[in-house]
């Protein structure tokens, strides 16, 4: 028999009976490495294209995953790099917009998309060039897209997509400034620091608690979701963990609170307001069942009619006569409201310039008034608000302070570290005690128990005079800028606000630190505790009962309330 009957017989054989069988046993020949006739060529180069155009036609589904394919099919390869998530890691990581479009053009498919992506996560982003996977199943043909599944296969895909690495950049003034930042337990380092700000850049997942303590103080905790960063800049204060004081609250006033005074009774709490027009009124409220600490709520703010000037600064309860009388350094008056119902009354000319602080001598029928810029005391009569005379002091007068039987005021002299002694039978300076040799800006005065508490802003210190000569009994230096001073009721505790260091290139700027409030024994200014602020600490009140502690931070429009627990 010859070769071309036994080929004949051997693929009659193998070859399926039926149409088509004949061309297939001829086909074969290529298969079994025999020589083919030029028909057989043709034919065979037709069944080939026409093989081809139905894999394109059909999108090359049915080879999808045979990446042997991929390189002998060139058109079929590129179009699946160019559409399939393994195409796009080519190019570097594929984003989310490139997943989650591929994913709706293939959603009928959802499964064969997550294998896909297990094998990118799994083998380098060219493993289509090097695997030579066995063919699996082939996937169905897709008639119409299929917008439910779509809808499914985004759902879960983002039901299942890992939460990606953020960073958290924030620059941190914090109070102490050396406290530490944690987060979820990891203590983190600033990258930079510089001016008392601390620059941080912390990876996280997007969640997680960050911690800020400090030893000796009561911890901090925020959410990285409700991290309370404005403008970039964050700012934390620690409450102290075992001090006398506790705070009650923080409460929103208007802009630059310059001071604070509690009413006779207790029961409302005065800020005059310096870059607004009025006098913020606050209610005090006492604990009770429904609120367990006290409280302040605002009540009202007190205002001039026909009158928008900003510039209150300080201010005095007559309890005699029931007034409220504020300084306002922009109309150089002097305003008087009623006590009791808050009415507006009149106004009253300083006939100095800037007035500041209000005395009244210990009997009550003469009220003084410090005038910054002209340098002078305005003397009211009380009763019929009359100016009387002005005396001249010979510097800049700030604080004022009467001795116990009214026979004497004393000056604190903001230029120089004076305290100008005005016999008030005289009218007129008759001494003037100097602390210390060199400079100085005398602040605040009290007089208590044959003692003057003077502060003095420029050098930082709590002053102790003996009232009668003028002699230095104790200076203690205390901080930077020290601002109001008050005593305690009971005379044992001194309270002074330290504003903390001020911007360089503007005092009405954040500094790098926060300021304070110190509390210091009366008899040595020894420091019993340091209570941290926030932007410039400056009016300071204690209650008439002695239990509540109120101050501002001038530059933030906020009050704080604490309490004192002996």
């Amino acid at each position: 028999m010859s070769l071309q009957a036994k080929l004949d017989t051997l693929t009659s054989a193998i070859s399926p009976v039926g149409a088509g069988s004949a061309g297939r046993g001829r086909a074969d020949k290529k298969f079994l490495g025999l020589p083919a006739g030029g028909d057989e060529r043709i034919k065979l180069k037709t069944k080939r294209k026409e093989k081809a155009d139905q894999h394109e036609k059909h999108d090359n589904h049915e080879y999808f995953w045979s990446y042997s394919k991929l390189h002998r099919q060139k058109k079929a390869g590129q179009w699946l790099r160019r559409r399939s998530p393994t195409g796009l890691a080519k190019a570097g990581p594929p984003s989310l917009l490139q997943w989650v479009f591929w994913g709706s053009y293939h959603a009928d498919s959802f499964f064969w998309t997550l294998l896909d992506a297990v094998l990118v996560i799994r083998h380098p982003p060219d493993f289509c060039r090097r695997a030579r996977a066995p063919r699996c199943p082939p996937r169905r043909e897709i008639s119409q897209f299929n917008c439910g599944s779509s809808l499914v296969f985004i759902l879960l895909f983002f039901l299942t997509l890992p939460l990606s690495a953020q960073t958290l950049s924030f620059a941190l003034k914090s109070a102490p400034p050396d406290l530490s930042v944690s987060l979820n337990g990891a203590l983190q380092t600033p990258v930079s620091a510089a001016a008392g700000i601390r620059n941080f850049r912390i990876e996280s997942s997007g969640t997680g608690t960050l911690r800020f303590s400090a030893q000796g103080y009561r911890s901090a905790e925020f959410s990285v979701e409700k991290l309370p960063v404005k403008n970039g800049l964050l700012e934390i204060k620690l409450e102290n963990e075992n001090g006398r004081f506790r705070l009650l609250g923080e409460y929103a006033t208007g802009r630059q609170p310059k001071s604070a005074y509690f009413s006779p009774d207790g029961r409302r709490l005065f800020v005059p307001l310096l870059e607004q027009s009025g006098v913020d009124v606050f209610r005090f409220e006492q604990p009770s069942d429904a609120t367990p600490d006290a409280r302040l709520v605002f009540e009202k703010r007190l205002s001039v009619p026909g009158s928008t000037a900003p510039g209150f600064v300080e201010a005095l309860t007559d309890t005699r006569r029931r007034e409220l009388w504020v300084s306002n350094m922009v109309e150089n008056k002097v305003h008087i409201f009623n006590l009791d119902t808050l009415d507006y009354s009149m106004s009253l000319q300083t006939g100095g310039v800037l007035p500041k602080v209000i005395v009244q001598n210990p009997t009550g029928d003469l009220t003084l008034v410090s005038n910054w810029v002209s340098h002078n005391l305005s003397v009211f009569d009380s009763e019929t608000k009359k100016l009387i005379r002005r005396i001249a002091v010979g510097g800049t007068p700030r604080g004022m302070a009467f001795s116990p039987d009214g026979s004497l005021l004393y000056v604190a002299i903001y230029d120089e570290p004076v305290v100008a002694v005005v016999d008030m039978q005289q009218n007129t300076v008759t001494t003037r005690y100097r602390l210390y040799p060199g400079e100085g800006a005398c602040r605040h005065v009290i007089c208590r128990d044959g003692r003057l508490y003077v502060s003095d802003m420029f050098r930082g210190t709590v002053n102790i005079l003996n009232a009668a000569d003028g002699t230095l009994l104790v200076s203690r230096r205390i901080g930077p800028n020290i601002n109001t001073i008050v005593l305690s009721p009971d005379g044992k505790r001194v309270f002074a606000s330290s504003r903390g260091r001020n911007n360089p290139a503007d005092y009405t700027k954040p500094g790098p630190e926060f300021g304070a409030v110190y509390v210091l024994k009366a008899d040595d200014l020894t420091v019993e505790e340091r209570i941290w602020g926030r932007n410039q600490p400056t009016g300071l009140a204690v209650s008439p009962d002695g239990k509540y502690l109120v101050f501002t931070d001038f530059l933030d429009a906020n009050l704080e309330l604490y309490g004192i627990h002996n």
